[in-house]
């Protein structure tokens, strides 16, 4: 089903419907996706749309074939492969005028359609943290799949770098596998990530948490065994 994370998205996407318009590619059958991985009713599957950005329209088939990579990457990992017949994919085929995506940091700017970039140096996010300025249009994008209860973005570049949170975000580096199943579970799992680091550049390494208990089901400051989340699996 689909869900939006906050009332001002259902309200920015209402009024900014008829300016904001997504260049979606037409396929020749009339429709805006394509079917990935079909398994059944949306309303009893959990469903994963892929869009991107920065694709130029003579970049669509690399696209497709990165869709693709990201979907066998799921295959091959059996917390997802066991699952997959969960799971539907479809596929949204947004185009972009310039390929790539920003890079704030480095003065590096591109006219895509769903406003991406890495990090923002602004408010010290790093730059491995791939983030949409335009959420709306990315949500607007996925409005074209039958149902989504994921949106994934990959994004036409080959620096490594992701995030999620109510977009899901890769780039396409070199063994961007690992990527895609990381950041989809903190999408689906809701885990969180495990870093002794933020930043990770050797600058802040071996931090020591002092905040309270994580609400992730992953994480815990207890070292008392019967009061580990997991104790049943230790």
């Amino acid at each position: 089903m689909r869900r939006f994370t906050s009332t001002w998205l259902l309200l920015s996407l209402w009024a900014t419907a008829a300016s904001s318009a997504v260049n979606v590619q037409r396929n020749s059958d009339g429709s805006y996706y394509t079917a990935v991985l079909s398994n059944g009713s949306t309303s009893l599957k959990y469903d994963i749309v892929f869009i991107g950005d920065g694709f130029t329209t003579a970049q669509q088939a690399d696209f497709n074939a990165r869709v693709n990579d990201a979907v066998a990457a799921l295959q091959a990992m059996p917390a997802y492969s066991q699952r997959m017949c969960g799971l539907n994919i479809w596929r949204v085929n947004v185009v972009s005028a310039q390929s790539g995506v920003d890079h704030p940091a480095g003065g590096v700017f591109r006219n895509t359609e769903l406003d991406c970039r890495y990090g923002n140096p602004a408010v010290g996010e790093a730059e491995r943290c791939i983030r949409s300025d335009s959420p709306a249009k990315c949500y607007e994008a996925a409005d074209y799949a039958p149902d989504y209860d994921a949106v994934f973005v990959l994004v036409n570049d080959t620096q490594w770098g992701g995030c999620a949170g109510g977009l899901v975000f890769s780039s396409i580096s070199p063994g961007f596998a690992g990527i895609i199943t990381h950041e989809l579970g903190h999408k689906i799992g809701a885990l969180a990530d495990e870093y002794d680091c933020y930043v990770c550049d050797g600058s802040d390494a071996n931090r020591t948490y002092v905040g309270p208990e994580p609400a992730s089901a992953n994480l815990t400051k207890q070292t008392a065994r019967a009061s580990i989340k997991w104790n049943a699996l230790i």
